[in-house]
């Protein structure tokens, strides 16, 4: 059974590049059935946006397992840490990062955001509140509020079911094919990383 994707579930950073969104548009219309499917690595992990979409379009599986890659190690990291938190943590540290940004209005952001970060940055002692912090700053300084502003529960629940690796998958793409070489495997590579492979 699987569910009809509609809109785009916030997720805990603001990432350029939409591979959830680009999911939607891309498979919602198409008759795949990736209920065959036990197992799905995404090289490129990222915000891991494919592998969400499939853990809500096929209702939040329990049997299937998630394996993301990324060359990011701060990155792999700070998804390894949510891992070990507790819904509570999860919880404060939402509500803590939420803090940090309603301190300061939309428009201030707007004008005088890498001011207001040079002042905060240092002040935050969490690892894992700086580096959501930090990542969810754009070029300009700038937030993206309403990507972080709603408690997503959905994607919490499915670390359960995720292994993130640090790996430079240009330089293991062989190894990665050889080790995931089963009909029951699904590898999602996103066309602006295929070429580098």
């Amino acid at each position: 059974m699987t569910t009809k994707i509609k809109k785009i579930h916030p997720f805990v950073l603001n990432y350029v590049g939409n591979k959830y969104k680009e999911s939607i548009d891309t498979f919602e219309n198409e008759n795949i059935d990736f209920n065959k499917y036990n197992k799905f690595i995404e090289p490129f992990g990222g915000t891991f946006g494919f592998s969400r979409y499939i853990y809500m379009k096929l209702n939040k599986p329990t049997d299937k397992k998630f394996i993301i890659y990324d060359n990011d190690e701060e990155l792999i990291t700070f998804y390894n840490n949510f891992k070990k938190m507790n819904m509570e943590e999860y919880k404060k540290l939402h509500d803590d990062y939420n803090k940090i940004i309603d301190n300061h209005t939309k428009e201030e952001w707007s004008k005088q955001g890498k001011k207001i970060i040079k002042g905060i940055i240092d002040t935050i002692s969490d690892k894992n509140l700086n580096c959501m912090f930090m990542r969810n700053m754009d070029n300009l300084g700038c937030f993206t509020r309403k990507i972080n502003k709603k408690l997503n529960i959905d994607w919490f629940d499915m670390l359960k079911y995720c292994e993130f690796i640090h790996m430079d998958v240009t330089k293991e793409f062989n190894y990665l094919m050889k080790s995931y070489n089963s009909l029951n495997t699904l590898i999602y590579l996103d066309p602006p990383y295929l070429n580098s492979c």
